[in-house]
């Protein structure tokens, strides 16, 4: 037991949430995940699992495992859930279940429609508020109450192709869609997405029914997660913009993950990641402060120069060249001598031999440090692939013993 505790001790593993545990946790984590996909049930670890993994097959043997357990919670990596435990890293999950269709020649799920995953119970506030949205009377909408102050949280319906359908737009000024597709309206100035017609009359087959469940929504296509942004999955329960507590930040002309946190203090993505600023454009000024930028002096760009500037640099950390922009690279770029000039002009760039070096030494390190967590990412998915394989081989190594 000595023994095993302290190799746990002595190690340490940085999760993809942030939060550190303890290699062997690490191993238990990756073992019983691929262990759940194994035996069909993807991220949920029965209580009696930890009597099933010894500590020996994860390499450290005496181990407390109700410990490491334990210290997974703590990381944010699981959470206890009613008969055992809940895998919160999604990311592993989704690789292990992938593994497993890989290994017995299942189908992949339906493109852009997400697993379907188990919903909270229905809950309904002291006002008889609950999640479930009702059909309005304009047709082919549902209307969501916030369960904190009883107003409208946000409202999703069925757009056809040629129809008014720019959500968030006042009534009278909505430019025709091209396309079909699901549109919310009244939370953060609303989204739209475009959907095939198949998916399109499912939604609005869910809406038409009434009491129609956000999560049911979400569930018939990755996009739609972002057309319920005002639905906490942690609390079964919607809110309004007001009531959500939300974060924001600029990044070169992209809006970042808009992050809320719930009444309740759950956090989740309310707003879309990395949506194009509608009013960039290539003509458009990108102006580097003093106040952030690499040198400490104001520098003026063109947006078309700026997107060069940044992609030359996340190909140069990507190449292992952090940096350097070789003139071939350019040359295979098609890269306009204009922009290139006026990355130069601008004391952004310098010339070097056989191509340019980057003065922006705060962008290069911040992308050097992003493909090194992309690389790291794909090594420990990697170990997972492997783990899950092995799993299965066990597992039907034990079924063919039975059946002799």
């Amino acid at each position: 037991m000595a023994e095993g505790a302290a190799l746990a001790e002595q190690d340490e593993y940085l999760h993809p949430n942030g939060q550190s545990t303890s290699e062997a946790a690490f191993e238990l984590h990756v073992t019983a995940t691929a262990r759940s996909a194994v035996y069909d049930r993807p991220g949920f670890i029965p209580a009696g699992e930890l009597a099933v993994v010894s500590g020996r097959a994860l390499g450290y043997p005496g181990a407390d495992l109700a410990g490491l357990a334990a210290e997974l919670c703590a990381a944010l990596v699981w959470k206890a859930a009613e008969g055992g435990w809940r895998v919160l890293d999604a990311d592993a999950v989704e690789v292990c279940a992938a593994r497993v269709r890989e290994l017995r020649g299942e189908p992949e799920p339906l493109p852009g429609r997400p697993p379907a995953r188990e919903r909270p119970p229905a809950r309904t506030t002291t006002e008889g508020i609950g999640r479930f949205g009702e059909p309005t009377a304009r047709g082919g909408a549902a209307s969501f109450r916030c369960a904190r102050c009883g107003e409208v949280a946000g409202v999703v319906r069925v757009t056809r192709a040629g129809a008014p359908g720019d959500a968030g737009a006042p009534p009278g000024r909505e430019a025709p869609r091209e396309g079909g597709g699901l549109a919310m309206d009244c939370f953060l100035g609303g989204h739209h997405r475009t959907a095939d017609r198949g998916v399109l009359d499912a939604a609005r087959a869910l809406i038409d029914r009434g009491s129609v469940d956000p999560a049911a929504i979400r569930e018939l296509d990755w996009g739609f997660w972002a057309l319920t942004p005002f639905y906490c999955p942690d609390c079964g329960l919607n809110y309004c913009a007001a009531d959500w507590d939300i974060s924001r930040a600029e990044d070169g002309g992209f809006r970042e993950p808009a992050m809320g946190r719930c009444p309740a203090g759950h956090e989740h993505m309310v707003d879309e990641n990395l949506t194009p600023d509608p009013e960039r454009a290539p003509r458009r000024i990108v102006r580097m402060d003093r106040s952030w930028s690499f040198d400490g002096e104001d520098h003026v760009l063109s947006a078309a120069a700026y997107d060069l500037h940044l992609k030359a640099i996340f190909d140069s950390a990507r190449e292992d060249r952090p940096g350097f922009v070789p003139d071939a690279y350019l040359d295979g770029l098609g890269a306009d001598t204009a922009m290139v000039a006026e990355l130069v002009d601008s004391r952004c760039w310098e010339r070097a031999d056989g191509g340019y070096r980057v003065r922006d030494w705060v962008e290069v390190e911040w992308w050097v440090g992003r493909v090194a967590e992309r690389r790291r990412r794909a090594a420990r998915n990697a170990w997972i692939s492997v783990r899950t394989e092995q799993e299965e081989v066990l597992k039907n190594a034990e079924e063919a013993r039975r059946d002799r």
